[in-house]
């Protein structure tokens, strides 16, 4: 029986045996496609590891060898180093934060790791070794002056431990579970790789009340007439509305009510998988991630004011289960995640890899700022992100597409693809941690939000009425909005090329060339209009507009009988919605200078959707709900007797009317009533231009307060977006001062610029904590017609924004015992000027964030712990008091 092999995790283009093209280095610990890094990333992660043991094999390569065949150590080719078995924390730091760059490494004091010059050869083929360089200087991986003056890079291979740690049985048992079809062929090669984590996390920061809803604070604060009026100079209503603590808004508060200080925020067990197959250039790959997590699954929301029973608020405290779709997505689930096929085809006599299935492509140059970035490819996924124990190869989602790349000579390389599967950003669930707006991927029974800006219960059900007298007699709306299944893009149509050129006269540096053509990952929120009032001619068999008491009670019937519903405010719907055909023109360039990495890239959009102003966008939706103009129903004192008079006169018009409606003592009956009725007086049904003027009708070039009952309201404009961002990368060695083995420091700025961004007089683009509308408000204007309680007047999206964010990375190595490794990092965001467009924008003036993670690793185990610090941006930034501490421990086997 034949000894195991190993293929080492984590080592520098270890794990790939095919062609490597000129200029590139791949990385294990992930599909290779997706790892390509320049030489000083390269010896990042050797020197992040400097006297880390080499010795754990976690990745059995389970295979017969021919006879005679010498056990592979690692990848011909390829430095001591390289070979090894770099620490979690580096090699997945490194991964994050330079998985994009394809930097060729030339020049003086640039040590040559594994990256081939001029023509490829196999990695695992008995290749013959790299040619010399005409400047002399020996590019063969690990020798070389470079390398000869490192001391991890010189130092020869380390012993392979573990490869007698199965039994000839249980290697023969393992054979027949994982490949009983190959299990007698002599060139197949399989690879099984897990890691299992079990973390936590707690909420460190109390909840501050000015981001819950106001009436979620004091479900008795509109319970008397929902903080609404009917009479223009009643300002009373509004008045007690603003005096109340809380936001002016309940759309983002479900995630904070849910959690309190000190609760913990999530508790997940993870197993993560990968298996392989390889057979010469062959490789097939199949990825999984299953998880549990007792805290969100089991979590029972918190609902402080919820109408449970028909009727007017207040409402009731109620705990409920949670959706089963959130739970799917932050309790328990299994995600499929790198599955493909793949080859090396020689093609007009050079490498070219082919492959076909769900993988995953970095573009671009950004390390921390990627919405907005050239690498669009994969969508980020939050909620993995922000799992405890998470790892940087789950952060962004596989798709499905064809994905060919090659040199076509020594100093071009292109690289295409094509998708036929689309999938959105995993964005946090309603309700979650994290959740900054009510509304995840996927649409919940029932779902929906409080429409007039949160002065009315939560109420799933629409089962609630108005408080408001008047309102009452016209409406027996409620106050919820529901949600309608997401709009989404077809899952063809996505396509993009990338042109890498790194000539000899750029002396080691690349320029990349980049276009696509995509369908957005994350959404905006849009809209359907709601059904005609009755008041209007279109929702009335009268074919009238209805302008004082009598047409209206020839319209809608007599006020209290609800013949017909003048105010259908619920009738209108949100959803997701994903727009298509993105494109995406680009460039990018990295390089080395004066011993530090510099890198950037510029990334231009003609036609990028930009979320419009979400107030704005509901305002447009519930127009048709609402009459033309305004209906002053009982202007005098005299109104109500004189109709009543009227009515009972059998030779009156208004007679003959109450008389068709078959209930004419009915009729009598409710004019009967309402002049017992108080507060009637000078009351006004509002017009939709009065209550809820909108812009985005106009903007459009429509009539405003003309929108057709159900009509769509796109929720987004297409502008012209540019977004640059420029970093820098240096690594130091040993530091006395410090006491590290090795450190790596690294900044990067970001600015964003929206090209032909309108007046905010004429449209207003979201920004977070924008609670209340751009119109007139009743506060500032003394008219309390408007249901907007106060104009607002900033924090919508700037014509230019620009943030930057600092990280890193310092190695301490055999700390108190050989092999045992401490990595602190620190990052630290700060958002400097602007507001940029988007939900989940990059950039809200004033926001900053700072993390702190200690790693620690040991052979096949390492831990983490973490304490994040979300300030900044004042009551604009909803996420400024979800602070948390973190701490997971994992083991790979």
């Amino acid at each position: 029986m034949k000894k195991l092999g190993c293929w080492r995790r984590h080592g520098v283009g270890q794990t790939d045996r095919r062609r490597v093209w000129p200029g590139r280095l791949r990385l294990a610990g992930g599909p290779p496609r997706a790892r390509r890094y320049p030489a000083w990333v390269g010896r990042l992660a050797a020197a992040a590891d400097h006297h880390h043991r080499h010795g754990a094999c976690d990745l059995r390569r389970l295979r017969r060898r021919r006879a005679g065949a010498q056990p592979v150590r690692g990848a011909p080719g390829l430095p001591a180093v390289a070979r090894g078995r770099p620490g979690l924390a580096a090699a997945d730091h490194a991964d994050h934060l330079h998985r994009r760059h394809r930097h060729r490494a030339r020049g003086a004091g640039i040590p040559a790791v594994a990256v081939p010059h001029r023509r490829a050869h196999g990695v695992a083929d008995g290749a013959a070794p790299h040619p010399a360089r005409p400047d002399g200087i020996d590019r063969r991986p690990g020798r070389g002056p470079a390398a000869a003056a490192h001391p991890v890079l010189a130092q020869p291979p380390a012993r392979l431990r573990g490869e007698e740690a199965v039994s000839p049985i249980e290697r023969c048992l393992l054979l027949a579970l994982l490949i009983p079809g190959l299990a007698a062929a002599e060139d197949w090669e399989s690879q099984w790789s897990n890691r299992l984590t079990l973390g936590a996390a707690v909420r460190t920061e109390a909840r501050d009340p000015g981001l819950v809803g106001k009436s979620n604070l004091d479900p008795q604060l509109c319970a008397s007439d929902d903080c609404l009026s009917a009479s223009p100079n009643n300002t009373a209503p509004n008045e007690r509305y603003m005096a109340a603590p809380g936001a002016f808004n309940s759309v983002y508060d479900e995630g904070n009510l849910n959690y309190d200080r000190g609760d913990l925020i999530s508790a997940p067990v993870k197993w993560a998988s990968r298996y392989q197959l390889r057979r010469g250039d062959l490789l097939m790959e199949v990825g999984g991630l299953a998880f549990y997590d007792p805290v969100n699954a089991d979590l029972r929301e918190r609902h402080p004011n919820q109408i449970v029973t028909p009727g007017p608020q207040p409402g009731q405290s109620v705990r409920s289960r949670r959706p089963s779709e959130t739970r799917e997505e932050i309790g328990y689930g299994f995600q499929l995640l790198d599955t493909y096929v793949q080859d090396t085809f020689d093609i007009l006599g050079q490498p070219v890899d082919i492959g076909i299935g769900r993988q995953r492509i970095v573009w671009g140059e950004s390390s921390f700022v990627t919405q907005g970035s050239l690498n669009v490819i994969n969508p980020p996924d939050v909620n993995n992100l922000t799992r405890p124990g998470q790892e940087l190869d789950e952060v962004y989602r596989p798709v499905g597409m064809l994905l060919v790349r090659g040199p076509v000579n020594d100093e071009l390389s292109l690289e295409g693809f094509y998708q036929f599967e689309w999938r959105p950003a995993g964005i946090p669930p309603r309700g979650s941690y994290f959740s900054f707006f009510n509304a995840g991927n996927e649409l919940t029974e029932n779902e929906g939000i409080i429409a007039p800006f949160g002065k009315a219960p939560y109420d799933p059900q629409q089962i609630g009425t108005p408080a408001n007298d008047v309102f009452a007699l016209v409406t027996q709306t409620s106050y919820t909005l529901r949600r309608a299944p997401n709009r989404e893009p077809d899952d063809l149509g996505q396509y993009g090329l990338a042109v890498y050129f790194h000539p000899e006269w750029l002396g080691g540096s690349e320029l990349g060339l980049y276009f696509a053509n995509y369908h957005s990952r994350i959404p905006a929120a849009s809209a359907y209009a709601a059904e005609s009032s009755c008041t209007r001619r279109e929702g009335n068999p009268s074919g009238i507009d209805a302008v004082d008491l009598t047409s209206f009670m020839a319209a809608c019937g007599v006020p209290g009988t609800h013949l017909r519903e003048a105010v259908p405010l619920d009738t209108a719907r949100y959803f997701l919605d994903y727009p298509e055909d993105i494109q995406l023109f680009g460039l990018s360039f990295s390089s080395l200078v004066g011993g530090v990495a510099v890198r950037g890239e510029l990334a231009y959009r003609p036609n990028q959707p930009v979320q419009v102003d979400l107030e704005d966008v509901l305002f447009a939706a519930l127009q048709p709900a609402l009459p033309r103009q305004d209906i002053p129903l009982f202007g005098t004192a005299d109104t109500l007797p004189g109709l009543l008079a009227a009515i009972q006169d059998p030779g009156n018009v208004l007679n003959v009317a109450a008389g068709a409606t078959g209930n004419l003592p009915g009729v009598i009956s409710a004019l009967q009533g309402l002049l017992t009725a108080p507060n009637l007086l000078g009351t006004t049904v509002p017009g939709s231009r009065t209550a809820i003027p909108d812009f985005v009708t106009a903007y459009r070039g429509g009539t405003p307060g003309e929108i057709g009952a159900g009509q769509y309201i796109r929720g987004y404009e297409r502008l012209q977006v540019m977004q640059g961002s420029l970093g820098l990368t240096s690594i130091f060695g040993n530091s006395a001062f410090l006491g590290t083995t090795d450190a790596l420091l690294l900044a990067e700025f970001t600015a964003i610029g929206v090209l032909d961004l309108p007046s905010r007089s004429k449209l207003q683009f979201e920004g977070p904590g924008t609670d209340t509308h751009a119109g007139p408000g009743a506060a500032d204007t003394g008219n309390a017609l408007h249901i907007n309680p106060v104009r607002n007047t900033g924090g919508y999206v700037d014509d230019f924004s620009w943030g930057y964010r600092l990280g890193t990375m310092l190695h301490y190595s055999d700390v108190g015992i050989r092999g045992f490794d401490v990595r602190p990092f620190l990052v630290f965001t700060h958002d400097v000027s602007g507001v940029s467009p988007g939900l989940g924008e990059n950039f809200l003036e004033g926001r900053k964030l700072a993390v702190l993670d200690v790693r620690l690793s040991y052979g096949d185990f390492d831990a983490s712990l973490a304490q994040a610090f979300m300030f900044g941006g004042g009551k604009r930034n909803t996420l400024h008091d979800r602070d948390f501490f973190s701490a997971s421990i994992g083991m790979r086997f």
